[in-house]
């Protein structure tokens, strides 16, 4: 039977294509403290600064009928989790499939009735992951689900029906949950908001996400063209104005398209301090590696005056410890253990990114062996430009060629920090960092094994006076 000490979201959808979504919550004392009292953290919490990218590991349960047929396409699985990534990493999240498949076979479950969940948590979860279950439809009693998470603290656990999980937002919404994000009408369902209109009141009424317009709870007052036409008033007699495409409304599935600053720095901070527990489970180590394994590893010194650059590791991104002004001029060596591309990219907070090597006429491919070896040679010295704040120096260790001029045009088409966009433009190229072991000695190194991820990217964030 479902526990009544947890919260739980329900994103519901009747039958009937013209019906309200609804969502059911159960939040006890406790848990609203709890949220309550992160409040003041939240504010404080700096969503200026560049952090490393952390992958959360999810564990994906397919539903299958007793006779193992009825399953969704693993193509389909894929999508949703890539849609997922390009909304998730703006707060700097990246979903990364833990393990193979559980194929679930049982007609029990297929047609999954929510008062059957503790029974197949309890036989199928893995501990410290996000368990994604994906059944052929979801029912409360008369009510048809499209799926449903839990707010931390609460079950690792995301139950979404097959016909919803591709549709662009339930996932997504559902995910939110998952990383602390209410409805942008507020804590209670179905009601409507306790904010104000000039959400004069943001930090303790409504979504308590302050650039989330305030929202009367807009469920049936969304066009066919996602325009709000409800004339709802707050309590001074002010007209609400929300936001129908947020991800977090109870707008039309295919309106919700978008999350806000402010709600990517609470799932960020959600991720830091709710669900760090979170890692991918610990595997036996072989004694051979099959044969599409391949390994990685290298190092990188970043020297000013023959003294190596002092950086500290957040994640996967070195921060220096100190600043340097404007005309500094820096040298960077490379090491390697086997034969691999190379591209280093240089970029600053303005989003100019300029390639660093190769420079024109000189290849990326740099054969195993090499120790200390100057990019781009030893005659080259980069220099700090006139943009202060903060520099990165990224160096991409690469199995395959890339088509790097692409790569750069993609950079500067995308929004965020330096992280975020290069995580969107490389995407699933990237070995996810529970293969790669990143450490900071006297020189910056990793070590990494590839296998259908090929790049393993090395920044350096610089702080510039």
């Amino acid at each position: 039977m479902r526990q009544a000490t947890l919260f739980i979201f329900f994103f519901v959808t009747f039958l009937s294509n013209n019906a309200k979504s609804q969502c059911g919550t159960i939040v006890t004392d406790e848990q609203a403290k709890m949220m309550e009292e992160a409040q003041p953290r939240l504010r404080s919490f700096n969503n200026k600064i560049t952090r490393g990218v952390i992958d959360i590991p999810v564990q994906i349960h397919v539903l299958r009928k007793s006779n193992r047929k009825g399953a969704i396409q693993r193509y389909r699985i894929q999508e949703a989790i890539s849609d997922l990534n390009s909304h998730f990493i703006n707060a700097n999240i990246r979903f990364v499939v833990a393990d193979k498949i559980n194929y679930i076979d049982n007609s029990m479950f297929y047609d999954f009735d929510v008062k059957y969940e503790e029974e197949l948590g309890r036989d199928n979860d893995v501990k410290n992951v996000i368990n994604l279950y994906i059944v052929n439809s979801i029912s409360s009693g008369q009510i048809a689900l499209c799926g449903y998470a839990y707010f931390p603290p609460g079950n690792d656990r995301v139950l979404m029906s097959k016909s919803c999980i591709n549709n662009g937002s339930t996932l997504p919404h559902e995910m939110g949950h998952y990383f602390m994000l209410y409805h942008t009408h507020g804590i209670s369902n179905n009601g409507s908001t306790d904010e104000l209109a000039d959400q004069s009141n943001c930090h303790i009424a409504g979504d308590r996400v302050c650039d989330t317009p305030a929202d009367p709870n807009i469920s049936g007052y969304v066009d066919d063209n996602c325009h709000y036409n409800g004339k709802m008033k707050d309590s001074k007699g002010e007209y609400y104005k929300p936001d129908p495409l947020n991800m977090m409304s109870y707008s039309t599935k295919a309106c919700r398209q978008r999350f806000t600053k402010g709600q990517f720095t609470r799932m960020n901070y959600a991720a830091l301090n709710h669900r760090e527990y979170l890692e991918f489970p610990k595997k036996e180590v072989k004694a051979k590696e099959p044969s599409n394994v391949l390994a990685l590893s290298g190092s990188l010194m970043l020297e000013i005056a023959d003294k190596p650059i002092s950086t500290a590791l957040n994640v996967n991104l070195f921060k220096s410890t100190e600043g340097y002004y404007k005309g500094t001029n820096y040298q960077l060596y490379l090491s390697n253990q086997q034969t691999v591309y190379v591209y280093v990219i240089g970029s600053n907070l303005e989003n100019e990114s300029n390639l660093l090597f190769p420079l024109e006429n000189q290849s990326a491919l740099i054969f195993k062996g090499k120790e200390k070896f100057a990019l781009p040679g030893n005659d080259y010295m980069y220099q700090m430009d006139d943009v202060k704040g903060m520099d990165y120096l990224c160096v991409l260790y690469s199995r395959r060629p890339l088509q790097i001029n692409n790569i750069m045009d993609d950079l500067g088409n995308v929004e965020g920090n330096f992280m975020q966009r290069l995580y969107k433009t490389l995407g699933s190229k990237l070995v996810p960092l529970k293969d790669v072991n990143y450490k900071k000695e006297d020189s910056i190194a990793f070590s990494a094994v590839a296998k259908d991820n090929y790049i393993v990217p090395i920044v350096v964030e610089i702080e510039h006076l």
